[in-house]
């Protein structure tokens, strides 16, 4: 399995939202929705306002359309699948929502710490 990630960003801070991301979205789930106060009560943000951590979760959520994994088979034939982890994004309402793909379920049944790994192996 390969990860990609397109673009480069603060991994810890990118790493902490994944971890909430998938205790949000559990072994089930396919579509989340949470506001930026749940998002900072779950990362004990204390010096920051909620404009302020807005900004910088919108920027990393946006972000999270650029991951990619590509699975191969083990055959010669050059057999692979590519595709994004999250499928959509989504601000409205005062809540973000998010919405993995399809193929991310399959995966997700095989790692439990799916989307923590994609984005930290994705930054290497």
């Amino acid at each position: 399995m390969k990860l990609t990630k397109k673009t480069k960003g603060n991994r810890k801070t990118m790493k902490l939202l994944a971890e909430f991301l998938q205790e949000k979205f559990g072994k089930e789930k396919t579509e989340i929705s949470f506001t930026v106060k749940e998002y900072m009560d779950y990362a004990n943000v204390t010096d920051k306002n909620e404009e302020e951590v807005f900004q910088q979760l919108t920027e990393q959520i946006k972000r999270l359309l650029n991951y990619t994994c590509t699975l191969e088979t083990i055959e010669k034939d050059g057999s692979f699948i590519e595709f994004n982890i999250v499928g959509a994004v989504m601000y409205l309402n005062s809540k973000f929502a998010i919405k993995i793909t399809d193929e991310t379920t399959i995966i997700r049944a095989f790692n439990k710490n799916w989307l923590v790994d994609y984005v930290t192996k994705g930054d290497e």
